[in-house]
Protein backbone atom coordinates (compact mmCIF):
# COMPACT_ATOMS: atom_id res chain seq x y z
CA UNK A 1 0.00 0.00 0.00
CA UNK A 2 1.27 3.47 -0.92
CA UNK A 3 1.98 5.62 2.13
CA UNK A 4 0.75 9.22 2.24
CA UNK A 5 3.13 12.12 1.69
CA UNK A 6 2.56 13.27 5.27
CA UNK A 7 3.57 9.90 6.71
CA UNK A 8 6.61 9.87 4.41
CA UNK A 9 7.57 13.27 5.80
CA UNK A 10 7.61 11.94 9.39
CA UNK A 11 9.28 8.61 8.61
CA UNK A 12 12.30 8.23 10.95
CA UNK A 13 12.27 11.97 11.75
CA UNK A 14 13.11 13.44 15.16
CA UNK A 15 10.60 15.90 16.59
CA UNK A 16 11.10 18.55 19.29
CA UNK A 17 7.98 19.73 21.14
CA UNK A 18 7.59 22.57 23.64
CA UNK A 19 4.41 22.73 25.70
CA UNK A 20 4.01 18.97 25.48
CA UNK A 21 2.47 18.62 28.95
CA UNK A 22 -0.41 20.97 28.10
CA UNK A 23 -3.84 20.05 26.77
CA UNK A 24 -2.99 20.37 23.07
CA UNK A 25 0.57 19.12 23.54
CA UNK A 26 -0.55 15.80 25.00
CA UNK A 27 -2.96 15.12 22.14
CA UNK A 28 -0.29 16.06 19.59
CA UNK A 29 2.22 13.69 21.19
CA UNK A 30 -0.28 10.82 21.26
CA UNK A 31 -1.22 11.32 17.62
CA UNK A 32 2.40 11.48 16.45
CA UNK A 33 3.31 8.32 18.34
CA UNK A 34 0.24 6.37 17.25
CA UNK A 35 -0.16 7.47 13.63
CA UNK A 36 3.35 8.23 12.36
CA UNK A 37 6.72 6.49 12.35
CA UNK A 38 8.59 9.45 13.78
CA UNK A 39 11.80 8.09 15.28
CA UNK A 40 12.02 10.14 18.49
CA UNK A 41 9.94 12.80 20.20
CA UNK A 42 11.94 15.13 22.44
CA UNK A 43 9.58 16.80 24.93
CA UNK A 44 10.71 19.95 26.74
CA UNK A 45 9.47 19.66 30.34
CA UNK A 46 10.05 21.94 33.32
CA UNK A 47 11.04 20.69 36.74
CA UNK A 48 8.45 21.59 39.32
CA UNK A 49 8.67 21.58 43.10
CA UNK A 50 7.88 17.88 43.43
CA UNK A 51 8.87 16.14 40.18
CA UNK A 52 11.69 16.19 37.67
CA UNK A 53 11.13 16.10 33.89
CA UNK A 54 11.26 12.30 33.56
CA UNK A 55 8.80 11.78 36.41
CA UNK A 56 6.40 14.34 34.95
CA UNK A 57 6.55 12.55 31.58
CA UNK A 58 5.72 9.20 33.18
CA UNK A 59 2.80 10.72 35.07
CA UNK A 60 1.54 12.34 31.88
CA UNK A 61 1.66 9.09 29.91
CA UNK A 62 -0.26 7.26 32.63
CA UNK A 63 -3.73 8.45 31.62
CA UNK A 64 -6.55 7.20 29.42
CA UNK A 65 -5.52 9.40 26.51
CA UNK A 66 -2.66 6.99 25.84
CA UNK A 67 -4.60 3.71 26.29
CA UNK A 68 -5.19 3.24 22.56
CA UNK A 69 -1.52 3.98 21.86
CA UNK A 70 -0.46 1.30 24.34
CA UNK A 71 -2.60 -1.23 22.48
CA UNK A 72 -1.56 -0.33 18.94
CA UNK A 73 2.08 0.70 19.46
CA UNK A 74 3.28 -1.06 22.64
CA UNK A 75 6.87 -0.02 21.88
CA UNK A 76 5.98 3.68 21.93
CA UNK A 77 7.87 4.44 25.13
CA UNK A 78 11.28 4.01 23.54
CA UNK A 79 10.37 6.77 21.05
CA UNK A 80 9.79 9.56 23.57
CA UNK A 81 12.41 11.38 25.65
CA UNK A 82 11.90 14.01 28.35
CA UNK A 83 14.29 16.97 28.01
CA UNK A 84 14.55 19.10 31.14
CA UNK A 85 14.18 22.78 30.32
CA UNK A 86 12.10 25.93 30.54
CA UNK A 87 10.95 28.33 27.81
CA UNK A 88 11.36 31.22 30.26
CA UNK A 89 15.11 30.63 30.63
CA UNK A 90 18.08 31.36 28.39
CA UNK A 91 18.75 28.54 25.88
CA UNK A 92 15.39 27.14 27.05
CA UNK A 93 17.12 26.05 30.25
CA UNK A 94 18.83 23.19 28.40
CA UNK A 95 22.12 21.63 29.45
CA UNK A 96 24.96 21.89 26.90
CA UNK A 97 24.68 18.14 26.33
CA UNK A 98 20.95 18.31 25.58
CA UNK A 99 21.49 21.29 23.30
CA UNK A 100 24.03 19.34 21.26
CA UNK A 101 21.72 16.35 20.95
CA UNK A 102 18.86 18.50 19.68
CA UNK A 103 21.15 20.46 17.36
CA UNK A 104 22.45 17.30 15.71
CA UNK A 105 19.21 15.33 15.52
CA UNK A 106 16.02 17.42 15.38
CA UNK A 107 14.15 17.67 12.06
CA UNK A 108 10.73 19.06 13.05
CA UNK A 109 9.73 21.52 15.78
CA UNK A 110 6.32 22.22 17.32
CA UNK A 111 6.40 25.34 19.51
CA UNK A 112 3.24 24.88 21.58
CA UNK A 113 4.47 26.27 24.91
CA UNK A 114 2.57 29.33 26.13
CA UNK A 115 0.78 30.77 29.09
CA UNK A 116 -2.84 30.81 27.96
CA UNK A 117 -4.37 32.55 30.96
CA UNK A 118 -6.25 35.61 29.71
CA UNK A 119 -5.43 37.59 32.86
CA UNK A 120 -1.80 36.50 33.26
CA UNK A 121 0.50 39.23 34.56
CA UNK A 122 1.82 41.04 31.50
CA UNK A 123 5.48 40.59 32.49
CA UNK A 124 4.97 36.82 32.84
CA UNK A 125 2.95 36.55 29.62
CA UNK A 126 5.59 38.51 27.71
CA UNK A 127 8.44 36.40 29.09
CA UNK A 128 6.81 33.11 28.11
CA UNK A 129 4.88 33.95 24.95
CA UNK A 130 7.25 36.44 23.33
CA UNK A 131 10.70 35.92 24.79
CA UNK A 132 10.15 32.14 24.90
CA UNK A 133 9.49 32.22 21.16
CA UNK A 134 12.71 34.21 20.60
CA UNK A 135 14.69 31.61 22.54
CA UNK A 136 13.13 28.80 20.51
CA UNK A 137 14.04 30.53 17.25
CA UNK A 138 17.61 31.17 18.39
CA UNK A 139 18.09 27.50 19.23
CA UNK A 140 16.41 26.33 16.03
CA UNK A 141 18.85 28.34 13.92
CA UNK A 142 21.54 25.96 15.16
CA UNK A 143 19.68 22.78 14.18
CA UNK A 144 21.68 20.99 11.50
CA UNK A 145 18.90 18.94 9.86
CA UNK A 146 15.83 21.13 10.30
CA UNK A 147 12.87 20.59 7.95
CA UNK A 148 9.99 22.50 9.55
CA UNK A 149 8.93 24.62 12.54
CA UNK A 150 5.31 25.24 13.54
CA UNK A 151 4.72 28.20 15.84
CA UNK A 152 1.32 27.84 17.50
CA UNK A 153 -0.39 31.20 17.81
CA UNK A 154 -4.13 31.87 18.12
CA UNK A 155 -6.86 33.14 15.82
CA UNK A 156 -7.64 35.68 18.52
CA UNK A 157 -4.25 37.38 18.17
CA UNK A 158 -6.04 39.55 15.62
CA UNK A 159 -9.46 39.66 17.27
CA UNK A 160 -9.91 43.38 16.60
CA UNK A 161 -9.95 42.86 12.83
CA UNK A 162 -13.32 42.27 11.16
CA UNK A 163 -11.65 39.85 8.72
CA UNK A 164 -8.58 37.84 9.78
CA UNK A 165 -6.62 36.90 6.70
CA UNK A 166 -3.79 34.39 6.61
CA UNK A 167 -1.27 37.18 6.67
CA UNK A 168 0.62 39.31 9.17
CA UNK A 169 -1.35 42.18 10.65
CA UNK A 170 0.30 45.55 11.09
CA UNK A 171 0.00 46.99 14.59
CA UNK A 172 0.69 50.41 16.07
CA UNK A 173 2.88 48.83 18.78
CA UNK A 174 6.06 46.77 18.53
CA UNK A 175 7.21 44.01 20.85
CA UNK A 176 10.54 45.76 21.49
CA UNK A 177 8.70 48.86 22.71
CA UNK A 178 6.68 46.74 25.12
CA UNK A 179 9.81 44.90 26.26
CA UNK A 180 11.60 48.17 26.98
CA UNK A 181 8.61 49.36 29.00
CA UNK A 182 8.24 46.12 30.98
CA UNK A 183 11.93 46.00 31.91
CA UNK A 184 11.38 49.12 34.00
CA UNK A 185 8.31 47.76 35.80
CA UNK A 186 7.94 45.44 38.76
CA UNK A 187 5.34 42.66 38.70
CA UNK A 188 3.02 44.85 40.79
CA UNK A 189 3.52 47.90 38.57
CA UNK A 190 2.91 45.83 35.44
CA UNK A 191 -0.36 44.59 36.90
CA UNK A 192 -1.51 48.10 37.74
CA UNK A 193 -0.55 49.55 34.34
CA UNK A 194 -1.76 46.66 32.19
CA UNK A 195 -5.11 48.29 31.21
CA UNK A 196 -3.22 51.38 30.03
CA UNK A 197 -0.69 49.33 28.04
CA UNK A 198 -3.27 47.00 26.48
CA UNK A 199 -5.75 49.78 25.61
CA UNK A 200 -8.40 47.99 23.49
CA UNK A 201 -6.91 44.53 23.87
CA UNK A 202 -9.06 42.26 26.00
CA UNK A 203 -6.33 39.99 27.44
CA UNK A 204 -2.59 39.74 27.99
CA UNK A 205 -2.77 36.38 26.18
CA UNK A 206 -3.98 37.76 22.84
CA UNK A 207 -1.75 40.82 23.21
CA UNK A 208 1.47 38.84 23.68
CA UNK A 209 0.53 36.27 21.03
CA UNK A 210 0.14 39.10 18.51
CA UNK A 211 3.59 40.39 19.44
CA UNK A 212 5.06 36.90 19.12
CA UNK A 213 3.84 36.74 15.52
CA UNK A 214 5.69 39.96 14.73
CA UNK A 215 8.79 38.55 16.42
CA UNK A 216 8.60 35.42 14.23
CA UNK A 217 8.31 37.59 11.13
CA UNK A 218 11.38 39.64 12.05
CA UNK A 219 13.60 36.90 13.50
CA UNK A 220 13.04 33.79 11.40
CA UNK A 221 16.00 34.58 9.11
CA UNK A 222 15.11 32.00 6.47
CA UNK A 223 14.00 29.29 8.89
CA UNK A 224 11.39 26.87 7.47
CA UNK A 225 8.70 28.21 9.81
CA UNK A 226 4.96 28.75 9.67
CA UNK A 227 2.34 30.17 12.04
CA UNK A 228 -0.67 28.08 13.03
CA UNK A 229 -3.70 29.93 14.44
CA UNK A 230 -6.41 27.76 16.03
CA UNK A 231 -9.53 29.30 17.53
CA UNK A 232 -10.94 28.17 20.90
CA UNK A 233 -9.86 24.56 21.54
CA UNK A 234 -12.49 22.25 23.03
CA UNK A 235 -12.58 18.53 23.98
CA UNK A 236 -11.74 15.88 21.41
CA UNK A 237 -14.24 14.91 18.75
CA UNK A 238 -13.44 11.20 18.79
CA UNK A 239 -9.72 10.43 18.62
CA UNK A 240 -8.36 8.63 20.53
CA UNK A 241 -10.99 9.24 23.22
CA UNK A 242 -14.38 10.84 22.64
CA UNK A 243 -14.84 14.17 24.49
CA UNK A 244 -11.46 14.00 26.23
CA UNK A 245 -10.23 17.05 28.11
CA UNK A 246 -7.91 17.59 31.06
CA UNK A 247 -8.48 21.29 31.72
CA UNK A 248 -11.31 23.80 31.57
CA UNK A 249 -9.95 25.65 28.53
CA UNK A 250 -12.72 27.11 26.38
CA UNK A 251 -15.28 25.24 28.52
CA UNK A 252 -14.40 27.08 31.71
CA UNK A 253 -17.53 29.22 31.61
CA UNK A 254 -19.80 26.22 31.10
CA UNK A 255 -18.07 24.33 33.90
CA UNK A 256 -18.70 27.20 36.31
CA UNK A 257 -22.35 27.32 35.26
CA UNK A 258 -22.87 23.54 35.59
CA UNK A 259 -21.25 23.57 39.05
CA UNK A 260 -23.49 26.43 40.15
CA UNK A 261 -20.55 28.77 40.72
CA UNK A 262 -21.84 31.17 38.07
CA UNK A 263 -25.63 31.47 38.15
CA UNK A 264 -26.08 34.38 35.73
CA UNK A 265 -24.01 34.95 32.60
CA UNK A 266 -24.71 38.04 30.44
CA UNK A 267 -24.60 36.84 26.84
CA UNK A 268 -26.19 36.89 23.43
CA UNK A 269 -27.21 33.44 22.22
CA UNK A 270 -27.30 34.19 18.51
CA UNK A 271 -23.68 34.98 17.57
CA UNK A 272 -21.42 32.25 16.21
CA UNK A 273 -18.68 30.96 18.51
CA UNK A 274 -15.50 29.70 16.91
CA UNK A 275 -14.43 26.42 18.50
CA UNK A 276 -12.29 23.51 17.26
CA UNK A 277 -11.88 20.00 18.78
CA UNK A 278 -8.40 19.31 20.10
CA UNK A 279 -7.89 16.07 18.13
CA UNK A 280 -8.63 17.84 14.85
CA UNK A 281 -6.25 20.64 15.85
CA UNK A 282 -3.47 18.10 16.51
CA UNK A 283 -4.02 16.46 13.11
CA UNK A 284 -3.97 19.88 11.43
CA UNK A 285 -0.71 20.71 13.20
CA UNK A 286 0.88 17.53 11.88
CA UNK A 287 -0.24 18.35 8.34
CA UNK A 288 0.94 21.95 8.71
CA UNK A 289 4.51 20.90 9.53
CA UNK A 290 4.53 18.81 6.35
CA UNK A 291 3.18 21.70 4.24
CA UNK A 292 5.50 24.47 5.47
CA UNK A 293 8.61 23.41 3.49
CA UNK A 294 6.59 23.62 0.26
CA UNK A 295 5.82 27.32 0.80
CA UNK A 296 7.80 30.51 0.27
CA UNK A 297 8.20 32.99 3.08
CA UNK A 298 6.34 32.38 6.35
CA UNK A 299 2.96 30.76 5.66
CA UNK A 300 0.09 31.37 8.10
CA UNK A 301 -2.68 28.85 8.72
CA UNK A 302 -5.99 29.89 10.33
CA UNK A 303 -7.69 26.82 11.81
CA UNK A 304 -11.27 27.81 12.61
CA UNK A 305 -14.78 26.42 12.37
CA UNK A 306 -16.98 29.48 11.82
CA UNK A 307 -16.60 29.49 8.03
CA UNK A 308 -17.27 25.87 7.12
CA UNK A 309 -19.02 24.50 10.21
CA UNK A 310 -20.46 27.38 12.27
CA UNK A 311 -22.25 26.93 15.58
CA UNK A 312 -24.09 29.54 17.62
CA UNK A 313 -23.53 30.01 21.32
CA UNK A 314 -27.10 28.80 21.91
CA UNK A 315 -26.55 25.55 19.99
CA UNK A 316 -23.22 25.02 21.71
CA UNK A 317 -24.89 25.35 25.13
CA UNK A 318 -27.59 22.91 24.05
CA UNK A 319 -25.07 20.31 22.83
CA UNK A 320 -23.12 20.66 26.05
CA UNK A 321 -26.22 20.02 28.15
CA UNK A 322 -26.96 16.73 26.34
CA UNK A 323 -23.56 15.39 27.45
CA UNK A 324 -23.91 16.22 31.13
CA UNK A 325 -24.50 13.23 33.48
CA UNK A 326 -28.05 12.94 34.73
Amino acid sequence: MVQSQILDFYENKNVFITGGTGFLGKVLIEKLLRSTNAATLYILIRHNKNHDASTRLERMLNCELFDELRKKRPDYRRRIIAIAGDSAKDNLGLTPEDQEELISKVNIVFHVAATVHFNENLKVAYEVNVQGTKRLLDLSKRFQHLKSIVHVSTAYANWQDEVVDESFCERSFHYKQVESMLQKLSIEEALRLTPIILKKWDSTYAFTKAMAEVLVKENSNGLPIGIFRPSGIVPSYKEPVNNWIDSFGALGLLAFVSLGIARVVPSRLGPIVDLVPVDLVASALIATAWDIPTKDGIPIYNYVSSIDNPITFQDFIASFKTQLPR
